[in-house]
């Protein structure tokens, strides 16, 4: 029996045996389940709890489910709630709105219960940890038009100790300069705001801080006409390399004078099932690929695998190609716990160390066709 003050796992489905499924896998985990059929009455329970994760199918009648997500993520109360997306699709494009509107993991059905219940064991394990702090306090002006890349950034900057000033143009950055003594310590410049007033902004920053560090991201990196101040190395992209925004800050704003973080090989946006497992073991597991390079993958998933664990890894480039299959080696792995800008987002990193030369091959045309778009 699953007692009063148990923690409750939020299921947004409008079919009710996932809400029944969801909830005997929750009790063999000592987990309550509170359902909802719709966004609205998502809402309403948001209002009054905060559960531990919820699980949110994508498919919902009125508003879909990775509106939800969004909302969810543009919250003050909830921004760093976990998200599991739920759906019986396997298209690319799904994948893709389900990530780029904040969800954190993916999965199939019908659901697969061993899959459900080690993230709900990885969400209870956390539960009540308290993320990371810098030991510094710094100023951050992030200027973009986009409001839910701006909101997110800015909230993990605030909750890892720095000040975030959020702009949505120059105009906008501008004033908040003037409007405060304190020197800017980094700025964090959007190219989609429009360049016609960049100068202006970066020449009254630099009025109060000579050298203070630039980090820049654009929607469309490989197009973008760059100014030369911001020529090197390339900017990073809005909607896929999020987690490499907030840790080049963190890196700059702590260790100031290191420079910025070149990246060896070009990542390309990437959403796909993967399958992966440790080297020699016989059960797969589940995630989904977030970016991709000639090198290695980034798997989005609550539940990765540890540092230096040898894995096999298959997927597919695109939806009609056939299976891809190499090894590799786990390279990075953020388990799920309070969000930071030190511990966003969570996943694995996965460098490859031995892949078929006619399927690297394939890798490496779709990452460099992927780079022209």
């Amino acid at each position: 029996m699953i007692p009063p003050a148990a923690p409750r796992v939020l299921v947004v489905d409008d079919d009710t045996l996932v809400q029944k499924l969801i909830q005997e896998f929750a009790r063999s985990q000592s987990l309550a389940v509170v359902a909802a059929g719709s966004a609205e009455q998502a809402y309403s329970i948001l209002e009054h709890e905060r559960p531990l994760v919820a699980f949110v199918d994508v498919n919902l009648p009125g508003m879909q489910g990775d509106a939800l997500c969004r909302d969810i993520r543009l919250s003050d109360a909830t921004w760093d709630l976990p998200v599991v997306a739920m759906t019986g699709c396997e298209r690319q494009e799904t994948m893709r709105r389900c990530f780029v509107a904040g969800a954190d993991d993916y999965l199939l059905k019908p659901l697969d219960q061993r899959e459900v219940v080690e993230r709900l064991r990885a969400v209870s394990e956390s539960a009540g940890a308290l993320p990371p702090r810098a030991p510094v306090s710094r100023r951050v002006l992030v200027v973009t038009p986009k409001k839910m890349f701006g909101l997110t950034v800015a909230r993990l900057l605030r909750a890892a100790g720095y000040q975030a000033d959020l702009a949505q143009d120059c105009p906008g950055a501008q004033a908040a300069v003037a409007a405060s003594d304190s020197a800017i310590n980094l700025v964090l410049l959007d190219l989609d705001t429009g360049k016609e007033d960049l100068r202006v902004l970066l020449g009254l920053v630099r009025e109060r801080n000579p050298h203070v560090p630039l980090v820049t991201v654009a929607g469309r990196p490989d197009l973008q006409d760059f100014a030369p101040d911001l020529a090197d190395p390339p900017p990073f992209d809005t909607a896929t390399e999020l987690e490499h925004v907030v840790r080049q800050i963190h890196r700059l704003l702590l260790r100031p004078g290191l420079g910025l973080e070149r990246r060896t090989k070009s990542r390309v946006p990437f959403h796909s099932v993967v399958r992966f497992r440790i080297f020699g073991e016989s059960e797969w597991l589940a995630g989904y690929g977030y970016d991709l390079s000639e090198t290695g993958i980034f798997v989005r998933t609550l539940v990765p695998l540890p540092v230096n664990k040898p894995v096999e890894v298959s997927f597919k480039l695109n939806e009609e190609d056939e299976t891809l299959s190499a090894k590799g080696l786990v390279i990075w792995s953020n388990a799920v716990h309070r969000r930071s800008v030190i511990t966003y987002p969570f996943g694995m990193g996965i460098a490859f160390a031995e892949f078929p030369v006619a399927e690297w091959a394939a890798v490496r045309e779709f990452v460099l066709a992927r780079s022209r778009k």
